[in-house]
Protein backbone atom coordinates (compact mmCIF):
# COMPACT_ATOMS: atom_id res chain seq x y z
CA UNK A 1 0.00 0.00 0.00
CA UNK A 2 1.07 3.64 -0.28
CA UNK A 3 3.62 4.92 2.26
CA UNK A 4 4.48 1.48 3.64
CA UNK A 5 1.03 0.76 5.04
CA UNK A 6 0.66 4.03 6.97
CA UNK A 7 -2.49 5.14 5.12
CA UNK A 8 -5.32 5.40 7.63
CA UNK A 9 -9.05 5.55 6.91
CA UNK A 10 -8.56 4.55 3.26
CA UNK A 11 -11.42 5.12 0.84
CA UNK A 12 -11.01 3.00 -2.31
CA UNK A 13 -12.24 3.34 -5.90
CA UNK A 14 -11.60 1.03 -8.84
CA UNK A 15 -12.08 0.89 -12.59
CA UNK A 16 -14.57 -1.63 -13.99
CA UNK A 17 -11.87 -4.18 -14.86
CA UNK A 18 -10.02 -3.66 -11.54
CA UNK A 19 -6.69 -2.71 -13.11
CA UNK A 20 -6.86 0.96 -12.02
CA UNK A 21 -7.15 1.65 -8.31
CA UNK A 22 -7.39 4.88 -6.33
CA UNK A 23 -7.30 5.37 -2.60
CA UNK A 24 -7.70 8.46 -0.43
CA UNK A 25 -6.88 8.76 3.25
CA UNK A 26 -4.65 10.23 5.91
CA UNK A 27 -0.95 9.40 6.25
CA UNK A 28 0.26 8.76 9.78
CA UNK A 29 3.01 11.25 10.55
CA UNK A 30 2.67 12.78 7.09
CA UNK A 31 1.41 16.19 8.15
CA UNK A 32 -2.08 17.52 8.46
CA UNK A 33 -3.38 16.96 4.93
CA UNK A 34 -5.02 13.94 3.43
CA UNK A 35 -3.55 12.17 0.41
CA UNK A 36 -4.78 10.59 -2.82
CA UNK A 37 -2.89 7.76 -4.56
CA UNK A 38 -3.52 5.89 -7.81
CA UNK A 39 -2.21 2.68 -9.30
CA UNK A 40 -2.53 1.44 -12.87
CA UNK A 41 -0.50 -1.69 -12.11
CA UNK A 42 -3.04 -3.62 -10.05
CA UNK A 43 -1.58 -2.07 -6.88
CA UNK A 44 2.05 -3.03 -7.53
CA UNK A 45 3.16 0.63 -7.71
CA UNK A 46 1.45 3.81 -6.51
CA UNK A 47 1.54 7.47 -7.57
CA UNK A 48 0.72 10.40 -5.29
CA UNK A 49 -1.91 12.46 -7.17
CA UNK A 50 -2.94 14.71 -4.28
CA UNK A 51 -4.06 18.06 -5.73
CA UNK A 52 -1.25 20.64 -5.45
CA UNK A 53 -3.45 23.26 -3.80
CA UNK A 54 -4.86 20.73 -1.35
CA UNK A 55 -5.97 22.13 2.01
CA UNK A 56 -8.13 19.13 2.75
CA UNK A 57 -7.19 16.97 5.70
CA UNK A 58 -9.99 14.41 5.43
CA UNK A 59 -11.25 12.95 2.15
CA UNK A 60 -14.88 11.85 2.48
CA UNK A 61 -15.58 10.34 -0.94
CA UNK A 62 -13.73 9.12 -4.02
CA UNK A 63 -14.95 7.72 -7.32
CA UNK A 64 -13.37 6.52 -10.55
CA UNK A 65 -14.83 6.15 -14.04
CA UNK A 66 -15.31 2.66 -15.48
CA UNK A 67 -12.27 3.09 -17.75
CA UNK A 68 -10.08 4.45 -14.91
CA UNK A 69 -9.36 7.70 -16.75
CA UNK A 70 -11.36 10.07 -14.52
CA UNK A 71 -11.05 10.43 -10.76
CA UNK A 72 -13.11 12.65 -8.46
CA UNK A 73 -12.61 13.23 -4.72
CA UNK A 74 -14.58 15.22 -2.17
CA UNK A 75 -13.14 16.35 1.16
CA UNK A 76 -13.45 18.61 4.17
CA UNK A 77 -10.95 20.74 6.06
CA UNK A 78 -11.51 19.53 9.62
CA UNK A 79 -9.19 22.20 11.02
CA UNK A 80 -11.27 24.98 9.45
CA UNK A 81 -14.54 23.16 9.96
CA UNK A 82 -16.41 24.56 6.99
CA UNK A 83 -14.14 24.31 3.95
CA UNK A 84 -15.15 21.65 1.43
CA UNK A 85 -13.47 20.88 -1.87
CA UNK A 86 -14.11 18.68 -4.87
CA UNK A 87 -11.36 17.79 -7.32
CA UNK A 88 -11.66 16.00 -10.64
CA UNK A 89 -8.93 14.72 -12.94
CA UNK A 90 -10.95 15.92 -15.97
Amino acid sequence: TPQEGKLFFPIPAMSADGSNIAVAGVISGGGENGYVFTSSTDGATWTDVTPEDDVINYWTSIDMSDDGETLAVLGIDLAGGEDYAMYSSQ
